[in-house]
């Protein structure tokens, strides 16, 4: 059956420019002019989707209003409004695609929804955490460069620093390629010890070694016919890298113990946090396993250098804990945002994540957090004495540092002579238990470290 899509769009040269690119990939599109139209073709079409020009007023209001039933609503935006982006999925609107990347993208958006609705799963658009969230040039580049790797059934490479999201890259990836109905199985090659790493990859037969009394298959087996993702492939012995290899060029291995040769229809995606290229010149990377990893890559920009999707990723985290958590916080101010902006985030939205959370569980009945709020500084500092102090640096710097280590000692000795009461503490300071609080993640101390402990 002929997928069909009804569209939402004013403008005419819009209209065409959608049902061409959807044209090529086998889609039927009623076009409509007003939201009105679209409506009375929704109940004759029933459409696999119902995409809208999110640009204009009238129709991102119907988009909103109309979020959550039956047909997924899809809305098209300029790549940098970022304010009508957050309006659309706070609306409950399935799915947004930037104007820019609507020949890629629209049509491998559909896709999913036509493989879900055969499947009889979920009637709504991607998950939340299908989406790279954010409107950077640097981000964009990268979705559009995963849409085109999702196109391909060959392996391939993801790269970028810790925190930067390469496994929901890897995901996003799988839902939108030809085996999104079938397993995605991840593999964290770090906790795989170099010994069992073949035992796991390929399994074993039944007395492949001392213990081995059942015949174990292993991932490759359980990914059959999906995605099988090597998390860190950066990290696996060169023992490992050579078996791995044949498996990437031929799609053949053998368990452990066994002597027949069995084919794996899997892809396999692979990630790192490593400079493989670094790695291959000093000789610890295979460099034709290298080259085979590389046939197909992408590489996710870490957060220091796409700050404008700070405000994004805050309003995304922010709905997602308090949807989790039962909380009912609005947001951060805007001087808070700023904040957060000036940080370089060494840990990428892993980090940034985690100070959002943070924020919100110790906010308590604060609806909108300022920059009080924000806990961002969690690593812990070594504690320096005052005559190591460097009287060449600036008044301020020295003033703040000065200041950290009296607020760290004077925390240290109020929770030692109160056992680890926060409570008592609070009172014995003459702080306000929330403002104690906060000053505690500030310098990462856990009150609980000094329970039990007499001054």
């Amino acid at each position: 059956m002929t997928p069909r899509v009804v569209l939402v769009a004013p403008d005419p040269a819009t209209q065409r420019r959608v049902q061409m690119a959807l044209g090529q990939h086998g889609f039927l599109v009623a076009a409509a002019s007003t939201p009105r139209d679209a409506l009375r073709m929704v109940e004759m079409e029933s459409p696999t989707a119902l995409v809208v020009d999110a640009r204009h007023a009238e129709e991102r209001a119907f988009a909103t209003e109309h979020a959550g039933t039956a047909t997924p609503i899809i809305g098209l935006v300029d790549s940098d409004d970022a304010d009508t982006v957050r309006a659309l999925l706070d609306g409950g609107v399935a799915d947004v695609v930037p104007l820019t990347l609507l020949e890629p993208m629209l049509p491998r958006r559909l896709d999913t929804y036509v493989r879900r609705a055969q499947r009889g799963r979920g009637r709504r658009g991607t998950r939340k955490g299908d989406m790279l969230v954010g409107h950077s040039e640097a981000i964009v580049e990268a979705m559009g460069r995963l849409e085109m790797i999702a196109k391909s059934d060959m392996g391939a490479a993801i790269f970028g620093e810790t925190g930067t999201g390469k496994e929901l890259v890897a995901r996003a990836i799988h839902a939108r390629s030809r085996r999104a109905d079938k397993p995605l199985v991840v593999a964290n090659c770090t906790a795989i010890p170099e010994q069992l790493f073949e035992n796991e990859l390929f399994g074993h037969e039944r007395g492949a070694f001392t213990g081995a009394e059942t015949r174990n298959q292993g991932l490759l087996a359980e990914a059959e016919g999906g995605t099988l993702l090597l998390d860190e492939i950066g990290d696996i012995a060169p023992s490992v890298q050579a078996k791995l290899l044949r498996l990437l060029q031929f799609r053949e291995y053998k368990m452990v113990g066994g002597t027949k040769t069995l084919r794996a229809d899997v892809r396999i995606i692979t990630s790192t946090h490593r400079d493989l290229a670094a790695a291959v010149s000093a000789g610890t990377f295979r460099e034709d396993l290298f080259y085979r990893l590389n046939m197909l890559h992408m590489v996710l920009p870490p957060l220091r250098a796409r700050l404008d999707d700070i405000p994004l990723l805050v309003d995304h985290f922010v709905r997602l804990h308090n949807e989790r958590e039962g909380l009912r916080h609005e947001g951060f101010t805007a001087s808070a945002i700023r904040m957060m902006q000036r940080h370089d985030w060494p840990g990428n939205v892993r980090e940034l994540e985690g100070v959002v959370y943070r924020s919100l569980v110790m906010a308590g009945d604060e609806r909108r957090l300022d920059e009080e709020a924000v806990d961002i500084h969690r690593v812990q500092r070594t504690r320096q004495p005052a005559a190591s102090l460097d009287m060449s640096r600036p008044f301020a710097e020295l003033k703040a540092a000065v200041i950290e280590r009296f607020e760290r000692s004077y925390l240290e000795q109020i929770l030692t002579k109160t056992q680890g009461n926060l409570s008592q503490a609070a009172r014995e300071a003459q702080h306000e238990r929330k403002s104690l609080w906060r000053l505690l993640n500030k310098h990462g101390i856990d009150p609980k470290q000094f329970s039990g402990k007499m001054p």
